[in-house]
């Protein structure tokens, strides 16, 4: 088989035919460089221009050419060589696909952990502001224990200011005491020595001025109740130009009705009479008025002027708060208002205290009250027909002469008697959010230390009831709390007066010196006996003492 090549017989040419083969070198140079490789002739070509130098070829003298099979067989270790570049190629591709998938993770890596940074540092931040949070909190709380310091320092300073007002007016109570006593005692000498004393017995009547004769009973009645009258004779102080008007003209009245040194049977009190209508006109002795109103006046009008409220006793806001169902409740707040309101001798000596109850019929709830009163009216018409219901009486068991008989313990169970509400008289429920019907019942929380009692025995028929009442009276059976004391001794009436011709009222006052009763009919005095109270008079209003 001839040759294509032909060449002149004297050119030596040597052919390295080993450098025809692909040697790893040549593989890896192909690689590294990204050299594809598609057929034979590529790859002779790239042998034939690393490999191959410039001679000339002498196929017929050189032996060691080897023709067509030796050529053969290169092809076919060349078809190999290329198929291992191929499979080298793949694997590069394979390798950098897997190189790009690495940065790939990297970048995600490394784009994490940016994220992770910036989460770290707002982290940190938070931290930050956690501490100073906490800072904060650690610093108000260092504000609120100093402020509840300071709050109970205030507390402690208005207590000890409060105590030293207490110490300071007790301080001056004793002062008053010393000098009030050292003048009693300086006056009691002086009377002495003329052997007149103060504590003979009241015997001194008051002048009729013209249509003031319940006037006179009244002041008659208040001059002998003992404590009232010791309270105006040894502590009140007088002044003459202070605003205690009423009360200044009244202590002027005691002083003169128990100052023995006068030796006059009888005095004027034409000037607390011109203070009195010109306080209040409607007791000018032109209108139709019963005793029971001037003592409520009076008794108001008192208090009014001797009242000393404690600047520094307030309620707070929780002890105003009032839950009408709740009886505790009700009380307290009701006897720490009475305690801040009322500090008088007057309420001190004629105020008490009374509690009501409502019991809804519809939720059964009860809600409760809580008064303050200074006398007791009864209401004899009502009692009447109370008693004839109840079956206590009919209308022809206890009339005598056309005269009702009433007992004034049946006048207290009328007034403590617990009945249904209904119609017109229901009570607004506030938890059932309507009127409704409820049982309602009145009982006495405390009893003053001067009880009145006044007899309404209204305007029509007044002479038809015969009121009986106890000298000692005892009242166990209608307050609901008994600490306090319950039993009480007659010790004035002021009655109609049966014997007059007009109408007049007159005083029975039993002497708190002697212990005897005496009729005190204006500026005449004259003793009784204490029958007389209600056999021979109309009584209107009773005055009761705790022993």
């Amino acid at each position: 088989m001839g040759c294509c090549c032909k060449k002149k017989k004297n050119d030596n040419v040597t052919i390295n035919t080993s450098d025809m083969n692909l040697n790893n070198n040549n593989i890896n140079n192909i690689v590294n460089n990204n050299i594809p490789v598609t057929d034979y002739n590529n790859i002779k070509e790239i042998n034939n221009t690393k490999y191959i130098d410039n001679n000339k070829i002498d196929f017929e003298n050189n032996k060691d050419f080897i023709g067509t099979p030796n050529l053969t067989y290169e092809n076919m270790e060349l078809n190999n060589n290329i198929q291992e570049v191929n499979v080298y190629n793949n694997k590069n591709l394979e390798l950098r696909e897997q190189l790009k998938e690495i940065d790939e993770i990297k970048n995600e890596k490394n784009k994490y952990k940016n994220e992770n940074c910036e989460l770290n540092k707002k982290i940190k931040d938070l931290n930050i502001y956690k501490d100073e949070n906490d800072e904060l909190k650690n610093t108000i709380n260092i504000y609120k224990n100093e402020n509840n310091e300071l709050n109970k320092q205030i507390q402690n300073l208005n207590f000890d200011k409060y105590n030293l007002n207490n110490e300071l007016n007790k301080t001056k109570k004793e002062f008053n005491e010393y000098k009030n006593a050292s003048e009693m005692m300086s006056q009691q000498m002086s009377l002495y020595t003329e052997g007149i004393f103060l504590n003979e017995p009241n015997l001194v009547g008051l002048d009729n001025i013209g249509a003031i004769c319940y006037l006179n009973a009244i002041l008659q009645s208040l001059s002998n109740t003992k404590k009232l009258s010791d309270y105006f004779l040894k502590e009140y102080q007088y002044y003459s130009n202070n605003n205690k008007i009423m009360s200044n003209e009244f202590f002027l009245i005691v002083k003169n009705l128990w100052d023995r040194n006068n030796h006059n049977s009888s005095i004027s009190p034409i000037n607390f009479n011109q203070v009195l209508t010109m306080e209040n006109p409607l007791f000018n002795g032109l209108n139709d008025y019963e005793p029971k109103e001037l003592i409520v006046f009076l008794l108001e009008r008192f208090h009014q002027e001797l009242n000393v409220i404690d600047e520094y006793m307030v309620l707070d806001e929780q002890e105003q708060f009032q839950n009408e169902y709740d009886e505790n409740n009700m009380l307290n707040s009701f006897l720490k208002d009475f305690k801040i309101k009322f500090n008088s001798i007057i309420s001190n000596l004629f105020y008490g205290i009374i509690e009501t109850k409502n019991e809804c019929q519809e939720c059964n709830n009860t809600k409760y009250n809580f008064t303050s009163y200074n006398y007791i009216d009864f209401n004899l018409k009502a009692i009447n027909e109370y008693c004839i219901l109840k079956g206590l009486k009919n209308n022809s068991d206890n009339i005598d002469n056309n005269n009702i008989d009433i007992d004034l313990y049946e006048c207290f169970n009328y007034y403590c008697d617990k009945y249904l509400r209904i119609e017109d008289n229901q009570e607004y429920c506030n938890i059932c959010q309507k009127n409704c019907d409820t049982f309602y019942s009145l009982y006495f929380y405390s009893l003053p230390n001067y009880l009145i009692i006044n007899l309404n025995r209204g305007k029509e028929n007044i002479y038809q009831y015969n009121v009986s009442f106890p000298e000692k009276l005892n009242l166990l059976n209608f307050v609901t709390f008994a600490d306090g004391n319950t039993y009480f001794e007659l010790y004035a009436v002021i009655c109609k007066d049966l014997n007059s011709m007009t109408e007049h009222f007159i005083a029975y006052c039993k002497n708190s010196i002697d212990k005897n009763w005496y009729k005190y009919n204006d500026s005449t005095i004259e003793p009784c006996n204490q029958k007389n109270l209600y056999l021979q008079n109309m009584p209107y209003i009773l005055f009761y003492q705790a022993p």
